[in-house]
C-alpha cells in the first residue's frame, strides 16, 4: 500500500483525537487501526518509528474541526463534520446535541483512562446506539452506571473496536454477533459477566478479545472458528457443553498472554493434545488452571503432558494441578526462554522437576504444595537414570536465579543443597539476590552456599535454624525464633523483626559500631526492652515500633539522621519525648502510646 495514496488526513485525524497518554497507548495496544490499514502500512509505519510518534505526541490542532473534546467548557462548538470525539463530562443535553448534529460520528471515546460519566446509563446507551450507526470505535470503558448493552447495538454494521472494560454489564445481546467488522472487544474487569454470546463464532475478523477479569463458567462453543484472533486473554474450558480446549488447536496466530482454565473438565488427553500449545510460537505468557479440589485421578494427570508450551516462552504459571508429580517436559533445557515460573495450589504434589536445569530461569515460585517434605537432588539436575552421574556439574543449577519464593508449605522439612562430585566445582544459585521463605513451620534449614544473596524474608519458620550471611543488605525476621545473627551484617539497610519472645534483639552484641541500618521495624514483640546503645543512631533515617508494649527507646542518644519515627502501641512507660534527639523529623507517627503525656524540645514541654 501506498502510504500517500492512503490519505493522510485521515490518519492524522484518527490519531490526534483529544485524548490522554495512557487511553492512547491502550487505544496502540488494541485498536483495531493498524489491523484495517492492513500489514503494509504498518510495516511502513513501523519501520520509519512515525506510528507512536503520530498517536502519542502530535498535537489536537492537526486534526482541526473533525475532531472535538466534549467537557464542562467547550473550545469550539460540534459540527456535522465531526467525526472522532472524546468525552469526560457528559451532561444530557450534550448527548442529545451529540445525537441531533453529529449522525457521521465515527469516533466516541473517553479523554482519559478513568473518565466516565453518570449519564452514560442504559438509557443514554440506548440513544446513542439508535442514532450512531456510523460508529467505527466506541469506547464506554469504566461507566460503572452502564449495566445492559441492549440488542441496538447490532445496529452499529460498521463497529470496529468495542471497549466495555469496567463496567457492571453481566452478559452480551446475540445481537454482537452480527458485528461482522468487529476485531477488538474489550471486556477486561467485567467482574459481573458471566456469559457470552453463543454466536460469538460469527466475529470472523475479531482479532482481539480481552475477557481477563470476568466470571465466565466457560467460552462459547466453536471459538475455533475464530481464526483470526491474535489476543485471547482467557480460555475458559466447558464442562460438557461451551468451548472444547481442541478448539484452540485453529487459533495459530494467538500470542502474548494466554491463560486456560477449568482444565479439570478436560474430556481427554486427545483433547489436550489436539490444542497443540507447542505449536503457538508466538505466546510469551502462559497460564494453565485447575480450578476446584485437586483430583489426582488418571483423567487430570493424563493432560498436562499434552500441554507442552512453547519453546520461546517466558512466564509460565500451573495453578491447582492434581498430580503428585510433573511430566518430562517441565525442567531440562528445552525452555531456553523461560525466565518466571509459577507452581501453585498442586495440593497432591510430592515430588518438584529438575527446574535448575532452566538456563534463562530469573523468578522462580513454589507456594502451597502441601505434600512436599524434602526438595533435594531431582530439584537441581534431571534423575541419574536419565543422565550420566559425570554430567551433573557440567551446568550450574539455576544459574540466572535471581528471586527464589516458597510459601505456605506445611510439611516441609528438609531442603538439601546441591551435591556436587568434585569439591572445587560452583554450587547452586550463583545468582541468587532474593530469597523468601513464609508459612513453613517445619523446615529446619537452609543451603549455606548463596554467595549474592542480597535480601532474605522468612516469617512463621518456627523450626527453621539459620544464619544471616554478611551479604544481606535487607532482611524480614518473623516468628522464626530460632534464626540468629553473631552480629549486624555490615551491609544491612533494612531490617524488619517481629515476634520475637527474647528480652533483646537476636545481635549477639548490642555495641554494633560498624551498624548502617538506615531503616528498621520491630513489631510484636512484647518483651523487647531496648535497641543497642551504640551505631544506629548514626545511620538510621527510619524507626518503626508497633505493638511492643514494654519497648523503651533511649532518650540519652542523639538520632542525628532520623527523618520518620512512627511509634504504636509501644514505650509503655514512656511519658515525654524530647524532639531535640531528633533533630531532622519529617514525618512523627505517635498512636496508642497512652502514658504519653508531653512532646518537648531542649526540655521545654509543647
Amino acid at each position: 500500500m501506498n502510504l500517500c495514496a492512503y490519505g493522510w488526513r485521515k490518519i492524522f485525524c484518527f490519531c490526534n483525537i483529544p485524548i490522554e497518554i495512557g487511553e492512547r497507548k491502550k487505544l496502540v495496544k488494541n485498536t483495531s487501526m493498524t489491523w484495517h490499514l492492513g500489514h503494509s502500512f504498518s510495516n511502513q509505519v513501523k519501520s520509519a518509528s512515525l506510528f507512536m510518534t503520530l498517536w502519542v505526541t502530535w498535537p489536537n490542532f492537526v486534526s482541526g474541526e473533525f475532531t472535538f473534546r466534549l467537557e464542562g467548557v467547550k473550545t469550539h462548538a460540534m459540527s456535522k463534520k465531526t467525526r472522532h470525539m472524546s468525552y469526560s463530562k457528559v451532561k444530557f443535553d450534550d448527548l442529545e446535541n451529540i445525537m441531533a448534529i453529529c449522525e457521521n460520528l465515527r469516533t466516541f471515546l473517553p479523554s482519559q483512562v478513568l473518565s466516565w460519566s453518570r449519564c452514560l446509563n442504559d438509557e443514554a446507551l440506548s440513544g446513542l446506539l439508535s442514532k450512531l450507526t456510523s460508529l467505527r470505535e466506541l469506547s464506554l470503558s469504566n461507566c460503572r452506571n452502564l449495566t445492559v448493552i441492549l440488542d441496538a447495538i447490532g445496529n452499529l454494521i460498521h463497529l470496529r473496536y468495542l471497549d466495555l472494560s469496567s463496567t457492571s454489564i453481566s452478559k452480551l445481546p446475540d445481537s454482537v454477533g452480527s458485528l461482522n467488522n468487529l476485531q477488538t472487544l474489550l471486556l477486561t474487569n467485567c467482574s459481573y459477566l458471566t456469559e457470552l454470546p453463543f454466536n460469538l463464532e460469527r466475529l470472523t475478523n475479531l482479532r482481539c478479545l480481552d475477557i481477563s477479569g470476568t466470571k465466565l463458567s466457560q467460552t462459547p462453543q466453536h471459538m475455533g472458528r475464530l481464526k483470526n484472533l491474535q489476543i485471547l486473554t482467557v480460555f475458559v474450558q466447558g464442562n460438557r457443553c461451551g468451548s472444547s480446549i481442541k478448539e484452540l488447536k485453529e487459533l495459530q496466530f494467538v500470542r502474548k498472554k494466554l491463560t486456560i482454565s477449568n482444565l479439570q473438565h478436560v474430556a481427554s488427553p486427545q483433547d489436550a493434545m489436539m490444542a497443540n500449545l507447542v505449536g503457538k510460537e508466538k505466546l510469551n505468557e502462559l497460564v494453565l488452571k485447575w480450578n476446584g479440589t485437586a483430583n489426582n485421578s488418571e483423567e487430570v494427570r493424563s493432560v498436562l503432558p499434552h500441554l507442552q508450551p512453547p519453546k520461546a516462552l517466558r512466564k509460565l504459571t500451573i495453578k491447582g494441578y492434581g498430580s503428585t508429580s510433573f511430566p518430562d517436559w517441565l525442567g531440562g533445557c528445552q525452555f531456553l526462554n523461560l525466565a518466571s515460573l509459577c507452581i501453585d495450589d498442586c495440593t497432591t504434589c510430592v515430588l518438584l522437576p529438575p527446574l535448575g536445569q532452566l538456563p534463562s530461569l530469573k523468578a522462580l515460585s513454589l507456594t502451597r504444595l502441601s505434600l512436599v517434605v524434602s526438595i533435594g537432588d531431582s530439584f537441581y539436575y534431571i534423575p541419574s537414570d536419565q543422565v550420566e552421574p559425570s554430567r551433573r556439574n557440567a551446568v550450574r543449577p539455576f544459574r540466572s536465579l535471581q528471586t527464589l519464593r516458597f510459601e505456605n508449605m506445611p510439611q516441609w522439612q528438609v531442603w538439601l543443597p546441591f551435591t556436587v562430585i568434585d569439591e572445587n566445582a560452583d554450587g547452586a544459585f550463583p545468582c541468587l539476590q532474593q530469597l523468601y521463605i513464609k508459612n513453613c513451620p517445619k523446615l529446619k534449614g537452609l543451603p549455606k552456599k548463596l554467595p549474592f544473596l542480597a535480601k532474605r524474608v522468612i516469617s512463621k519458620c518456627e523450626q527453621l535454624v539459620a544464619t544471616v550471611p554478611p551479604t544481606i543488605w535487607e532482611l524480614q525476621l518473623k516468628d522464626c525464633k530460632k534464626v540468629s545473627m553473631k552480629e549486624l551484617p555490615p551491609r544491612l539497610l533494612d531490617f524488619s523483626i517481629g515476634g520475637y519472645d527474647s528480652f533483646e534483639l537476636p545481635f549477639g552484641v548490642a555495641d554494633n559500631r560498624n551498624c548502617s541500618i538506615e531503616k528498621l521495624s520491630i513489631t510484636s514483640c512484647q518483651v523487647i526492652r531496648q535497641l543497642p546503645q551504640i551505631g544506629l543512631a548514626n545511620t538510621l533515617k527510619s524507626l518503626n515500633v508497633a505493638n511492643c508494649g514494654i519497648f523503651e527507646l533511649p532518650m540519652n542518644q542523639y538520632f542525628s539522621t532520623l527523618e520518620r519515627l512512627c511509634i504504636k502501641f509501644s514505650f509503655g512507660s514512656l511519658k515525654s519525648l524530647i524532639l531535640s534527639f531528633f533533630p531532622k523529623p519529617s514525618h512523627l507517627d505517635l498512636e496508642g502510646c497512652q502514658n504519653l503525656e508531653s512532646l518537648s524540645t531542649s526540655g521545654d514541654h509543647l
